[in-house]
């Protein structure tokens, strides 16, 4: 499926709105609710850091560069850059050498999928402490310094292309990339040489790009480049907090208004396409989902409140969009489709970009569904992209999923729906951005508020901040999302008094054994002294949930449950390293649609001890007990968390009779 995209004749397309001009309005900066604590200060425990290691170790997170290697030979950065003096080097899709990808400038592929993949693994090795990938983090922190020009650039455009583009390109996104990656390295290492060459080199885009003859989004044949460049603003909000300058913020405010002056390819994130509550949205999901970001900062910077109310009227367009697994749909395009379990596949790259300006949401917002959400995204739809084993993941798949033969829920042939370990025939982006998903998740799961520190996500985890000159150690134990209980610990190395709060999921009984306070779905809990110990019980319960088809789904907490099919796995390809290829996946015997029964099934919950040995996504330590109707006859199933299985069915449907 393809949206109705805008004609291609330019004199239609790119012809700019009415100027927006922001000049003469006065901003009222908003701030956020919770203060973000400098990544490596949340470190994690348990399943999370065995989770990290097992992704080093035997997954494709720790050998990307050698599944790809022709595409990380690519010294874009460096000698590589993009010049039309030049040829450049493969760009590591399909499409790489068709139409207009044969321009030199569109050639910026590869700074996103290294940026992308440095940037899941530099911080993996950071939050695992695994010196070998410490080493290796560290020796491209220092490739990408040294190919900083004197001016401060840094990027893949040699001097004769760069900010003289005239067509599709990918110059701010490359920074972007690398850009998120360096401040993670900066800020856990604390290496102020590290933040100095990102402001250099945010400093010289900003000058650069800011002539009045340059815009930067009115080019003629736009492509994912154009408006993923406005992903700077990820490296300009990071800047805005940690230097408090703000001609970082300012820049960030200048960029959304220059993409909403002039729609092109990306736009459905434009003031205009928000203000038509009758428009869905259509384009490229993940684009559209990490611009939900640009626009949520974009009011907070400017307290406008017709920002305010274009964010309200995204959230509204969200909501049709989002699967019962929690990722965002799309084909890679949204087309204008409403969340089906089976009928509206998820991108990668959708998911993990949803994840990320959810949790932008929640840091600035405070609202607690933000928290739920992002759970629900990561634990769900982000690992259940991926093989159990983690060795591969799915480019597009549904939530209910019968099998993978490279082809959409409708028969129409498509390699995305396959397992690979980079899906190279494609395009290799989803791999690096799965990379991501949980780093981010453990470097956003407390933060700061006027009364104390606040756990905003839950996992096994040891925060480390300061409150009013004291350190502060706290220390989560625990086994969620599997186990609904946590062992909170406290220590303070002088005796401090603050609120701890803690984010209440959706599901939870508070009335089980949770001690304290409840406030806007957040636990307020007094600390005094020096030692504090709290033990909690969400209490949760099974539950049906009922979808936007009118099917249900089972959930306890915010893990979602599915039936497993069992399946086979047959090879299309070997990759360079062994034990890593790609793969369709079959039903071992035909599978037969199971339904409800005309009342809710009684779901029972099950569990077993979760070993740090074990992988909880191969072996799940909790599963469901309930009874369902296989071809009109009450079946007892076994039903286990939805990312724990390659083929499965996750919807189920009153029986007909």
């Amino acid at each position: 499926m393809k949206p109705p995209y805008l004609p291609n004749d330019p004199e239609t397309l790119y012809q700019p709105e009415q100027p927006l001009d922001w000049s003469t309005r006065t901003l009222h900066p908003l701030p956020p609710v919770f203060e973000a604590l400098p990544f490596g200060s949340i470190r994690p425990k348990g399943w999370l850091l065995a989770q990290l290691k097992r992704d080093l170790h035997e997954g494709f997170v720790g050998v990307m560069d050698r599944i790809v290697p022709t595409i990380f030979a690519d010294d874009l950065f460096n000698r590589d850059r993009r010049s039309r003096l030049r040829d450049s080097a493969e760009t590591g899709s399909s499409w790489s050498d068709e139409g207009i990808w044969a321009d030199v400038e569109m050639k910026w592929w590869n700074a996103e999928t290294q940026g992308n993949w440095w940037d899941g693994f530099l911080r993996t090795a950071l939050l695992s402490g695994d010196p070998d990938a410490l080493r290796k983090a560290e020796a491209w922190v220092e490739s990408i310094l040294q190919s900083q020009d004197e001016d401060g650039y840094l990027g893949v455009y040699a001097p004769d292309l760069r900010f003289r583009h005239e067509a599709e390109n990918g110059e701010l996104w490359a920074l972007a990339t690398v850009g998120r990656a360096l401040l993670a390295w900066a800020q856990a290492r604390d290496e102020d040489r590290v933040l100095q060459a990102v402001i250099r080199a945010t400093d010289c885009a900003m000058q650069q790009s800011l002539r009045k003859e340059y815009h930067l989004f009115a080019v003629r044949e736009p492509w994912g480049g154009i408006t993923h460049n406005l992903m700077l603003t990820d490296v300009l909000i990071s800047l805005h907090r940690l230097t408090g300058e703000e001609r970082f913020s300012r820049y960030a405010l200048e960029m959304f208004r220059q993409f909403s002056e002039h729609p092109t390819r990306n736009d459905d994130l434009c003031l205009c396409h928000l203000a038509d509550c009758k428009r869905p949205f259509y384009k490229h999901g993940a684009h559209v989902y990490e611009h939900l970001r640009v626009l949520l900062h974009a009011w907070r910077l400017s307290g406008f409140g017709d920002l305010a109310s274009a964010w309200d009227q995204a959230l509204e367009k969200l909501h049709s969009c989002l699967s019962l697994s929690g990722g965002g749909i799309g084909f890679e395009d949204i087309c204008g489709a409403e969340a089906h379990p089976e009928t509206t596949p998820m991108e990668m790259c959708s998911i993990a970009e949803l994840q990320f300006s959810l949790t932008e949401a929640l840091f600035a917002l405070g609202n607690s569904a933000f928290g739920d959400q992002v759970e629900r995204c990561l634990f769900n739809a982000g690992f259940g992209q991926r093989s159990p084993d983690q060795k591969g993941l799915t480019y597009l798949r549904s939530d209910t999923q019968w099998q993978l033969d490279s082809r959409e829920p409708d028969g129409t042939p498509n390699p995305r729906f396959k397992l690979s370990p980079a899906h190279q025939d494609c395009a290799v982006c989803c791999a690096p951005n799965s990379a991501k998903a949980l780093p981010y998740y453990i470097g956003a799961m407390a933060g700061l508020d006027a009364e104390g520190i606040v756990l905003l996500l839950h996992g096994p985890c040891e925060v480390r901040a300061v409150w009013k000159g004291v350190p502060v150690t706290l220390s989560v134990e625990t086994d969620y999302p599997f186990k609904d209980i946590l062992h909170i610990t406290v220590e303070c190395q002088q005796p401090v008094g603050f609120s701890l709060k803690v984010r209440i999921p959706k599901g939870a009984n508070p009335a089980a054994s949770i001690p304290g306070v409840v406030k806007e779905d957040y636990l307020v809990l007094r600390v005094q002294g020096t030692r504090t110990s709290i033990e909690l019980s969400f209490g949760f319960q099974p539950v049906w949930q009922r979808n936007r088809d009118g099917s249900s789904s089972a959930a306890w907490g915010n893990l979602v449950f599915a039936a497993p099919i069992q399946s086979r796995l047959d090879s299309l390809k070997e990759h360079p390293v062994p034990g890593f290829a790609d793969y369709h996946a079959f039903p071992v015997l035909p599978a037969k649609t199971l339904r409800r029964a005309s009342s809710e099934p009684e779901l029972r919950i099950e569990t077993s001890p979760l070993s740090l040995e074990s992988n909880p996504w191969a072996e799940p330590p909790v599963w469901m007990k309930t009874a369902l109707l296989a071809e009109g006859k009450p079946t007892a199933v076994a039903l286990i968390p939805l990312a724990a299985s390659v083929l499965r069915q996750a919807h189920f449907e009153k029986d007909l009779v």
